[in-house]
């Protein structure tokens, strides 16, 4: 159990300065598709999101807050 959980971390440290190359596409993409869906575990919902241009798609497991949207769709909206 502890080597899944350590190469899931390190997998994860290794994938940060692709995440940010990422989400910059997807903040400067001129069409953007966005989806949802939930799920409950344990007594939390928790909601995969996806954000999905021509050319990337990702995914992020969140709440359901406006944190998430505000870093990409207003960023969006406010660069015009």
């Amino acid at each position: 159990m502890g080597t899944i959980n350590n190469t899931l971390h390190e997998s994860g440290a290794a994938a940060m300065p692709i995440e940010a190359e990422l989400v910059k596409e997807i903040v400067d993409s001129q069409l953007l598709y966005v989806d949802e869906t939930s799920w409950m575990e344990l007594t939390t919902f928790l909601w995969l999101w996806v954000f999905s241009t021509d050319t990337v798609t990702a995914y992020w497991i969140s709440t359901r807050s406006s944190e998430l949207i505000e870093n990409t769709w207003v960023k969006r909206i406010a660069a015009g």
